[in-house]
Formats: structure tokens, C-alpha cells, sequence
């Protein structure tokens, strides 16, 4: 089982929670920045790793880096059988909730 959590603070919400199988904490926030679709996988990667490194300020090969990392994680889902789909907007509206019940 694979899970894939929405950033740092979901992924850590739901380590609390002792859910089995694999998590994956995706970094990556395509709704920020440019997302052009014409460009190959390796030159969308660059792009978004320059973006990120400039808007917040880090380093561009650690972007690089994880960026790669995510992807080659993702690419593996295929090797779980189950594929868990949470939708993260419960977490926000409900943070008590998931806290009481993972915390």
C-alpha cells in the first residue's frame, strides 16, 4: 500500500495515525509557478526546480534532487496494491477530528 500525502504537516498527521504500507510525501505544489505542458520530463523538472529554488529560496541541486526522488517514487506505484486516495480538504475542515483520531 502506498500513500501519498499533500506536503510535510499531512505526512506527519498521518504517521500519527500508524497507517500501514509505504508514505510519500509529495513536495512538489503545481498550482504555484509555471506548468507548462509542451516540455519533456526532463526539461519540466528543470523548470520547476528552478522555480522552487527561486521562490523559496533553496538550493537548486537539493530541488533537483527531490524532485527526482518524487517522481521515481511515484513511478513505483504500480508495485503497490492498494493506492489509497484521501482528499485533503477533510484534514482542513476537519482538524480536530483527524487530530483526536491519529493523535
Amino acid at each position: 500500500m502506498l500513500h501519498i500525502h499533500n506536503g510535510d504537516s499531512t505526512a506527519a498527521t498521518a504517521g500519527k495515525c500508524d497507517l500501514p504500507g509505504e508514505h510519500l510525501t509529495w513536495r512538489e505544489a503545481l498550482i504555484c509557478g509555471p506548468v507548462p505542458g509542451s516540455l519533456s520530463k526532463e526539461e519540466f523538472r528543470e523548470l520547476r526546480a528552478r522555480h522552487l529554488a527561486d521562490a523559496y529560496g533553496v538550493d537548486l541541486a537539493e530541488c533537483r534532487k527531490e524532485l527526482g526522488e518524487q517522481e521515481e517514487a511515484l513511478a513505483q506505484f504500480s508495485e503497490h496494491e492498494e493506492l489509497p486516495i484521501a482528499h485533503l480538504s477533510l484534514a482542513q475542515r476537519n482538524p480536530p477530528i483527524i487530530q483526536r483520531s491519529c493523535g
